[in-house]
């Protein structure tokens, strides 16, 4: 009895056996994609966690890598930036150039800081007027000009103790593209007609009408 249950169980085990689906070599196939797929994550994991453990070990070699990077960048664009705007034929004076001229025209002794900053101002500004192509250069625009240099000026002398405002002047004028003399004297001109002319005929001459003919020659 044990002898044919050892045998139903043999033959049992055996039918078992053999009825088992032949599917472990398409498992093994089907197995290998898989382990590649692991082994390449582990190779990106590992050289992540390098690159990431190099990083706190010197963080500084790490911005210096990454600042690097960037200043090429920039490096790049902007020589590209500058062949691209030294091709283009430009007739306008900048403002660089501008201010370049006041610098060459008086290099030294320094401006003051205190002053300096409304200098460049004051030169910018007139500058992007006269550039404009709107702009007709008049009397009253030189008294204007004269005017707001002297207003800013005034005390510049009496701060360095010696006098500097005038070679200041002469130097901003003359990069700006106008003549000292012919500033300085059609600002005279207009502050003596101003002084001498009632303000109804002031009115009048900048209205343009009959009654200031008179008003426009002695300007002139």
């Amino acid at each position: 009895m044990a002898s044919r249950l050892n045998t139903s169980n043999g033959a049992l085990s055996c039918g078992a056996t053999a009825r088992r689906p032949p599917s472990l070599r398409g498992a093994r196939m089907h197995g290998r994609p898989l382990l590649c797929l692991s082994a390449v994550a582990l190779g990106m994991a590992w050289c992540c966690s390098s690159r990431l453990a190099a990083a706190f070990s010197s963080p500084q070699a790490f911005i210096n890598a990454v600042t690097g990077r960037r200043a090429e960048m920039l490096r790049g664009r902007t020589a590209r930036g500058s062949g691209v705007v030294a091709s283009i034929d430009n007739q306008v004076k900048t403002v660089a150039e501008t201010i370049d001229d006041f610098y060459n025209a008086y290099p030294k002794p320094p401006i003051l800081p205190m002053y300096r900053t409304f200098l460049v101002d004051l030169m910018t500004q007139t500058h992007l007027t006269v550039a404009d192509s709107r702009f007709k250069y008049d009397a009253v625009f030189g008294l204007g000009l004269k005017k707001s240099f002297t207003g800013l000026m005034s005390s510049y002398d009496k701060v360095v103790g010696s006098s500097e405002s005038e070679k200041i002047w002469k130097a901003m004028t003359e990069a700006l593209g106008f003549t000292v003399e012919k500033v300085e004297k059609d600002a005279e001109d207009v502050e003596a007609f101003a002084s001498s002319t009632s303000p109804a005929d002031i009115l009048a001459h900048m209205e343009g009408s009959s009654d200031s003919v008179a008003a426009d020659s002695a300007v002139a």
